[in-house]
């Protein structure tokens, strides 16, 4: 596939597929006129890294494990390094997962308290419905308060 196939495909810039292979993460073949030619092992490389990338990964990191294998002298060496890796990069991703599910867990207690002001006429405001049920329980999602009226104290 040529770079802008390959962007297409993965839903990226042409720039971004060029920059990964600047970052050392791929080696795609050249024909003699020079034109970039990437392999289904190339796409596959470029696809994990976008993805690991668009969860918050710095592509340092994600570099960092794409070369892990081809540094070290031995088997033994390969595997206990990615070994190493892997974990670390287990242990970021959990983390990330505890957060998105506290996000999530905040989301539906938002969405709750939203909803009871769905047949409400007047202004969604403090001033404008002052015994707003949401008001009363933004102690119930921090998303709430970034939601309702700023103008309370």
């Amino acid at each position: 596939m040529k770079v802008g196939d390959v962007a297409k495909a993965l839903g990226t810039t042409t720039r971004t597929v060029i920059y990964y292979e600047q970052e050392g993460l791929l080696q795609p073949r050249r024909t003699p006129k020079g034109t970039r030619v990437y392999s289904e092992h190339d796409v596959k490389r470029i696809e994990i890294a976008l993805r690991l990338s668009a969860l918050g990964i710095p592509i340092k990191r994600i570099k960092e494990l794409a070369c892990a294998r081809e540094s070290c002298d031995t088997g033994g060496e390969a595997s206990q390094s990615v070994v190493s890796y892997l974990a670390g990069l287990r242990a970021e991703i959990q983390q990330k997962i505890g957060q998105l599910q506290t996000i999530e867990r905040d989301i539906e207690r938002a969405d709750v308290l939203v909803r009871q002001c769905s047949a409400c006429t007047r202004k969604p405001s403090h001033a404008g419905c002052p015994t707003c049920p949401m008001e009363r329980n933004l102690d119930q999602s921090n998303l709430a308060r970034l939601i309702w009226d700023p103008r309370i104290d």
